[in-house]
């Protein structure tokens, strides 16, 4: 049977891209979009189940973006367990969870944890991903 050793990457490696320049939805960074949901819904925490395409708290702001985000994380995600000759079914759930240390008004501010639990029960928490920048609110 493959190593399990790298899901842990994986889910770090997967959580970085979200939240990356070129994670990108409804003309703005995936990472603005969850920080401005944060700061509309007045939360410090929300969790991205990556393939179960969830989101808690669930009645918040821009949750339409934030769905649409999560499309093809999860085909990214399979397609490095596939690298290492690791079957889809050998993670039975991914879940980014992101907190706001500040929710100020002029800086993104991110703390994103991935976590994976195998088929065997076992947890993989990644290296936390943190992204910060300013940005602009947009009109409402």
């Amino acid at each position: 049977m493959p190593s399990l050793k790298q899901v842990k990457a994986f889910a770090h490696n997967v959580a970085d891209a979200y939240l990356g320049t070129l994670g990108w939805v409804a003309d703005d960074y995936k990472s603005t979009w969850l920080y401005r949901a944060a700061l509309d819904s007045g939360v410090r925490h929300i969790e991205l189940d990556i393939l179960r395409k969830r989101i808690e708290p669930p009645d918040l702001q821009h949750h339409a973006v934030l769905l649409a985000s999560l499309d093809g994380v999860d085909e990214h995600f399979f397609s490095m367990l596939a690298s290492q000759d690791l079957a889809p079914d050998t993670v039975r759930s991914l879940v980014f969870h992101c907190a706001f240390p500040s929710l100020a008004q002029e800086t993104v501010s991110i703390v994103c944890t991935p976590v994976a639990i195998d088929s065997g029960g076992v947890e993989h928490r990644g290296v936390a991903v943190t992204k910060e920048y300013g940005f602009e609110i947009l009109a409402k």
